[in-house]
C-alpha cells in the first residue's frame, strides 16, 4: 500500500499531513539541536551559533558574488540563480564556524584538564554539556524560523499555482503555507521576510494567470507588452495549441513554465529587460478591472481595427461629389484592401499602421497581373518579338503566359526584390499609401500624427480617441480617403 493510499484510507487530507510533518519537523529540529549540543558542549556550540547567525543575515548579501558560477555548473534555470547561491554561502559560512569551534574547544578541555583539579574539570565538563543544551535550543529556534521563512516564502506563490495535478512536494508546501498563515505565525515571519515587494506581485501576477487563462488576450493588450506582442517568439508560443491547452487544463506550473518556448523567452535578455521595466501593481489592476491608472490617460494606445462601415460613411459624407465610379473604387479600397487594417499605438510614442490584404483583395491582384501579362505577352507577339516577362514577375505567370519561369530567353537572372502587397499600375486594382511606422505626439485632446509609409513617403496628421473609438486624419492616403475611423 502507497504512503498516499494509507492517508486516504483514514481520511487523512493534505492539510491535516502537512500540520501534523510541521509539528514533527519543529521537534525533531529541537531534539537532535538540542542533543547535538549536549554533545558538542557549550563552546562548540556557541562558536557554531555565532556562526549560524552571522550565516543567516550574510547569506542574502554575499549571494551575488557566487551567482555567475551557477551557469558553469551546468544549471541554465534561472530559479538556480536565486536559490543556490544563498544556500551556498550559508552552508560555508556554518560550515566554517563550525570548523573554528573544534581548536576552541580544544583550548578549553587542555586548560581544565591540566591546569586545574579533577573536581574542578568534571564541574565544567557537567557545565559545558547543560550550556550546550541551551545553546543547541537557540540554534533550533533559528533554524525553525529559518525553515519556516522558506516555507512563509515558497509557499506564498505555491498556493495560488498548486492544484490537483502539482506534484506532492509542491501541494505540501503550499498545505504548510496555508498552515503557518492560520497558525498566526505567519506575523511573526513577516516581521523577518527579506523578500522585496515585487516578489509577492509578481506571484500574485502568476497566480492570477494560472487561474484564469481567458486573461492572455488582456495581457497581450497592456501597453506596455503591445510591441512585445508583435515578436515571432510570442506570437509562436500564444498560438501553441498543447501549450494553450496544458494551461487551459491546469497543469502543474512546473510543465508551463518548463516548456521550451516559455524557457526562451525567460532567457531571452531582451524580453527580460521589457518585463522589470513594467509596473506590477498597475498590470494587475488592469487585468483585473480592465483599467490602469498609468495608461488610461492616453486613449491612443492600445490595438485598433478599421471600422469598414464607419470609414466608408465619413469618406462618402466629406467628399459628398463623388462620381457612381469613383464610390465604388472607394467602396473596393476600403472593404476589400482596407479591411484588415490596424493600428498600434504604444507608450514610447510610436505606432504602426498594418495592412494585411483579405483573400479577395489577394484574388483581385493575381487576376489583375494574368490581364497584364496576357496583354504584354500578347503586344510583343503582335509586334513580331519574342515574349519576354517583365523581371520581378511571379513565375507561375510568367510560365502561363510566356512559356518559362522568371528571366529572358530561358536565362535565371538573379532573384528580384519582392514585389510590394499592392503592385502599382495594375488595372482595377486601387492605389493607395497607409501602411509603415510613425510617431504619435499629445497635442491637448488631440494627438498630432507623423507617419512614415512602405514607400517612404511621409503623412502627417491627427486624431481623436475616446474608450473605443479612433478618428484618424492622414493626408494622401487615397482618392477621396483622408480619414480613417478605428475601434478596439
Amino acid at each position: 500500500m502507497s504512503t498516499a493510499t494509507f492517508f486516504r484510507a483514514f481520511g487523512a487530507t493534505t492539510a491535516t499531513i502537512a500540520s501534523m510533518l510541521t509539528w514533527l519537523i519543529v521537534i525533531a529540529v529541537f531534539g537532535l539541536l538540542g542533543l547535538a549540543g549536549y554533545y558538542r558542549g557549550a563552546v562548540r556550540a556557541g562558536v557554531s551559533f555565532v556562526g549560524l547567525v552571522l550565516a543567516a543575515f550574510l547569506a542574502l548579501p554575499l549571494a551575488p558574488t557566487l551567482r555567475p558560477l551557477v551557469p558553469k555548473l551546468g544549471l541554465t534555470n534561472q530559479l538556480w540563480w536565486f536559490v543556490l547561491p544563498p544556500v551556498a554561502v550559508f552552508i560555508l559560512i556554518v560550515l566554517i564556524f563550525a570548523i573554528i569551534g573544534l581548536p576552541v574547544h580544544h583550548k578549553v578541555a587542555l586548560y581544565y584538564k591540566y591546569n586545574t583539579d579533577d573536581h574542578t574539570r568534571i564541574r565544567w565538563e557537567r557545565l559545558n554539556q547543560r550550556l550546550g543544551v541551551c545553546i543547541g535550543m537557540l540554534e533550533a529556534t533559528i533554524y525553525c524560523l529559518m525553515l519556516g521563512l522558506v516555507f512563509y516564502v515558497a509557499g506564498y506563490p505555491a498556493v495560488q499555482t498548486t492544484g490537483d495535478e502539482s506534484p506532492a512536494w509542491q501541494r505540501l508546501i503550499a498545505s504548510v503555507r496555508k498552515e503557518i498563515q492560520a497558525s498566526g505565525l505567519d506575523k511573526s515571519l513577516a516581521s523577518l521576510d527579506p523578500m522585496k515587494e515585487n516578489y509577492y506581485l509578481a506571484s500574485d501576477l502568476i497566480g492570477l494567470l494560472y487561474q484564469n487563462p481567458v486573461l492572455l488576450e488582456r495581457l497581450l493588450n497592456y501597453p506596455a507588452f503591445l510591441a512585445l506582442g508583435e515578436r515571432d517568439d510570442i506570437k509562436d508560443l500564444v498560438n501553441d495549441v498543447e501549450f494553450l491547452n496544458a494551461w487551459q487544463t491546469k497543469a502543474p506550473i512546473l510543465n508551463l513554465i518548463n516548456h521550451p518556448k516559455v524557457q526562451n523567452l525567460i532567457n531571452n535578455a531582451e524580453v527580460a529587460n521589457e518585463v522589470s521595466q513594467v509596473d506590477l501593481k498597475d498590470l494587475i489592476q488592469y487585468l483585473s478591472t480592465g483599467r490602469s491608472a498609468r495608461y488610461d490617460e492616453e486613449k491612443i494606445l492600445g490595438r485598433w481595427i478599421l471600422d469598414v462601415s464607419a470609414t466608408f460613411t465619413l469618406a462618402r459624407k466629406e467628399n459628398p461629389d463623388m462620381s457612381a465610379q469613383e464610390m465604388a473604387k472607394l467602396k473596393t479600397l476600403v472593404g476589400v484592401f482596407l479591411a484588415k487594417t490596424t493600428l498600434m499605438a504604444t507608450p514610447d510614442n510610436k505606432f504602426r499602421v498594418k495592412v494585411e490584404l483579405t483573400e479577395q483583395a489577394n484574388r483581385m491582384i493575381e487576376t489583375a497581373k494574368a490581364a497584364a501579362a496576357a496583354a504584354a505577352a500578347a503586344a510583343q507577339a503582335a509586334a513580331g518579338e519574342t515574349p519576354q516577362p517583365p523581371m520581378g514577375m511571379d513565375p507561375r505567370i510568367a510560365e502561363r503566359y510566356f512559356g518559362r519561369g522568371r528571366g529572358a530567353r530561358g536565362a535565371q537572372p538573379e532573384e528580384q526584390p519582392r514585389p510590394a502587397a499592392v503592385p502599382t499600375d495594375l488595372p482595377g486594382i486601387p492605389q493607395f499609401s497607409l501602411a509603415g511606422e510613425g510617431t504619435w505626439e499629445r497635442d491637448g485632446s488631440r494627438y498630432k500624427l507623423s507617419l512614415t509609409d512602405a514607400k517612404n513617403q511621409s503623412h502627417s496628421g491627427t486624431c481623436t480617441a475616446d474608450e473605443d473609438r479612433l478618428v484618424a486624419k492622414l493626408e494622401r492616403i487615397a482618392p477621396n480617403l483622408q480619414t480613417l475611423v478605428f475601434v478596439r
